[in-house]
């Protein structure tokens, strides 16, 4: 837990910095920017867009398996594939609501995200800032032979805190704070229930559709025990093509889960050929 002491009020001292405006350009444009990112979501990271209000959007996840067999297996596309299909709507214009189902473990869950503050194009608000929650619902074998149904459940809590430097380059990182009801307390190797975290994400737009991006997920927990897996960090990069109602995201990473508490509590997947996945989202919103 000591190092998100140092390294986050580097990183938001980093995001907050601002040059310095005349008061007349100040007063000139108090309008919100432009959106830092092109969607909701940021590779296996949700971002601090919220689409306007009255936005039906569906999401699907896919992450295909790991690539060490290369063509023998075509890069992990014809192993088990983990998937997740979404949908959320904005119901006000700072606030949405969703919920989705994944594939592994059998994960339905349910989300909200608001956004607390807004970045202006005079940079009188230099950063947005949003409030991500979701709980997820396990419905496994193993989750169905707990002795309370409430041990099926699980938390994730995260602030997102973003700026956009330019029409090509925006930044975000994310502290988080994942909670399980009920984990594995025998023996030495007795789990953790509450788990943290820091991502650190952005994009780079080359183009006026097709973006770089890249996200970085640091545990900022271990699991306790002589023998308890080590728990590894996420780094994915990608490209991520987007129109007003897509957005398309291609990219490689070590995360496979795709909800994020089971990922920050249990990825234990280094960034080598055995750990490394192929993976793409895809969002489409509606507008009503």
């Amino acid at each position: 837990m000591k190092r998100i002491f140092i390294v986050l009020p580097l990183l938001v001292g980093i995001l907050v910095y601002t040059p310095i405006y005349s008061q007349e350009e100040e007063e000139k444009d108090k309008r919100p920017a432009r959106p830092a990112f092109e969607s909701q979501l940021l590779i296996d990271n949700q971002t601090v867009i919220i689409p306007t209000q009255g936005t039906f959007e569906w999401d699907m996840q896919h992450r295909f398996g790991a690539v060490e067999d290369g063509i023998e297996d075509l890069f992990g596309l014809y192993d088990p594939s983990n998937i997740r299909m979404g949908f959320t709507y904005s119901l006000l214009e700072r606030l949405n609501l969703g919920f989705g189902f994944t594939k592994f473990n059998k994960f339905v869950d349910f989300n909200a995200k608001y956004l607390i503050l807004q970045q202006t194009r005079s940079n009188s608000m230099p950063i947005s800032v949003a409030y991500y929650g979701l709980m997820a619902i396990e419905y496994s074998d193993a989750a169905k032979e707990y002795d309370k149904s409430i041990d099926q459940v699980s938390y994730f809590s995260q602030i997102l805190i973003a700026r956009r430097f330019g029409a090509a380059f925006s930044l975000q990182i994310s502290p988080s704070y994942s909670h399980f009801n009920a984990v594995d307390q025998r023996g030495e190797d007795k789990e953790r229930h509450d788990m943290y975290g820091l991502g650190i994400g952005g994009r780079y737009k080359f183009t006026g559709m097709t973006s770089f991006i890249f996200d970085y997920e640091m545990p900022l927990s271990e699991q306790t025990g002589p023998e308890a897996p080590e728990v590894q960090p996420s780094l994915s990069f990608g490209v991520e093509i987007a129109t007003s109602s897509h957005a398309f995201q291609v990219f490689i990473g070590n995360y496979q889960a795709i909800v994020p508490q089971e990922n920050l509590a249990y990825n234990t997947n280094e960034f080598d050929s055995s750990g490394i996945f192929i993976g793409f989202n895809i969002t489409r919103l509606w507008n009503f």
